[in-house]
């Protein structure tokens, strides 16, 4: 019996001594670049550690790292920081899911107040640059589904429109161009209430694409385009606090608005305010107006009509407030409010019509969307009057 446990006593120190062994642990290699978020440049001599632990590496001139870890820290977080930038952290294991690893840091931004007119402007320009490229790190990059609540008011006649739409989006926000916005998102009308007669057509669209144009960060032809930035003047409103977080308030207009930059052909004003957290650089809100000399006849579906057509309409007023809500790591579209006021050459052609979208949930689906390409611009869906007895909107 005392032989036995001599034995299981040198087998178990066996073991223990060759797991110590270099190479019978289970490693990974974390390897990637640090760039800056304003401008892709690298970011060099950034500190990389795991929380908690004493592991840790640096970029190199390039910003290039490399960090070999166990496979224990896969759920470990990372925290990434250089001087006159603001820290980050990931979770490894998202980390090791890409294929190419960049972090992008965000400029720290000190005494934007006390800068004269112009350098704040170029200030507030890095940091608008920093929030465009940091998009496809804060928001849905990949497939998703919404479910939707659209409403449309319009004062003349009284009209009322409310929809529950289901929306499929192939990628996420992981490509702004308007050609991927169109292609690769897709939705149908679940349910519908109306107060009028929706025919012929034109009485019965949805309207859903006037409201989407302004999610502006998921589609370009705005002042999250980097493309027409130096278009606008920027002006540090102030800073406020929202959800324990601190936010930069931006003002922001363009004395050279034009369709490619505003979506508007005939715009004459385009001004407004954006929201932005100097935590993860992540746009929370933007409210934007825009004055138009008439209308446009190939955009703005929601309000074209026979008056619109005819150039009956001298002017239009829009003011657009586009909300974002973090669903877990992630950044989300939560609510888009439009008003819009038309001042005709009669009263018979003014008037007020007003859309609401808001997101009743949202969420990330593993693998991918093939959404089909129905797109439901028009519904006469017949009422379904246990279901709209029992929905309330979400505060």
């Amino acid at each position: 019996m005392h032989q036995f446990f001599i034995k299981l006593y040198l087998i178990t120190l066996s073991i223990s001594v060759f797991s110590s062994l270099p190479g019978m642990a289970q490693e990974m290699n974390l390897s990637g670049k640090i760039i800056d978020a304003s401008n892709n440049e690298p970011v060099e001599f950034a500190n990389l550690g795991v929380v908690g632990t004493f592991l840790g590496t640096a970029s190199d001139l390039d910003g290039n790292f490399s960090l070999e870890i166990d496979e224990m820290y896969v759920d470990f977080t990372i925290r990434i920081s250089a001087v006159g930038y603001q820290p980050k952290e990931v979770v490894i294991s998202q980390l090791r899911a890409e294929d190419e690893v960049v972090i992008k840091l965000a400029p720290a931004s000190y005494g934007i107040s006390q800068v004269d007119v112009m350098a704040q402007s170029k200030v507030l320009h890095g940091i608008i640059k920093s929030s465009v490229n940091l998009i496809t790190e804060n928001y849905f990059n990949r497939a998703c589904r919404y479910s939707l609540f659209v409403l449309r008011e319009e004062s003349k006649g009284s009209k009322k429109q409310e929809a529950i739409v289901t929306m499929a989006d192939e990628s996420g926000y992981g490509d702004r161009s308007y050609s991927d916005a169109f292609t690769k998102q897709s939705y149908e009308v679940d349910e519908l209430r109306r107060n009028y007669e929706g025919t012929p057509v034109k009485g019965g669209l949805i309207n859903l694409d006037d409201l989407l144009l302004f999610d502006v960060v998921r589609v370009r032809g705005n002042v999250l385009d980097t493309a027409f930035l130096d278009n606008y003047e920027f002006e540090l409103k102030e800073t406020v606090a929202i959800n324990e977080d601190s936010v930069w308030v931006i003002a922001y207009k363009s004395d050279q608005p034009m369709f490619a930059s505003t979506g508007e052909a005939r715009v004459k004003k385009y001004h407004g305010v954006v929201y932005i957290s100097k935590n993860d650089h992540a746009v929370l809100r933007n409210e934007l107006n825009i004055e138009s000399d008439g209308y446009f006849q190939f955009g703005r579906t929601a309000f074209a009509d026979e008056a619109l057509l005819d150039k009956k309409i001298k002017s239009v007023d829009y003011r657009i407030v586009t909300t974002y809500r973090k669903e877990g790591s992630d950044w989300m579209l939560s609510r888009i409010n439009l008003a819009q006021e038309l001042h005709g050459y009669s009263s018979d052609h003014s008037g007020e019509v007003n859309m609401k979208l808001v997101v009743l949930k949202g969420n990330v689906v593993k693998g991918k969307i093939n959404p089909s390409e129905k797109r439901d611009y028009f519904s006469n869906k017949e009422m379904n009057e246990g279901f709209w007895d029992r929905f309330t909107l979400p505060e």
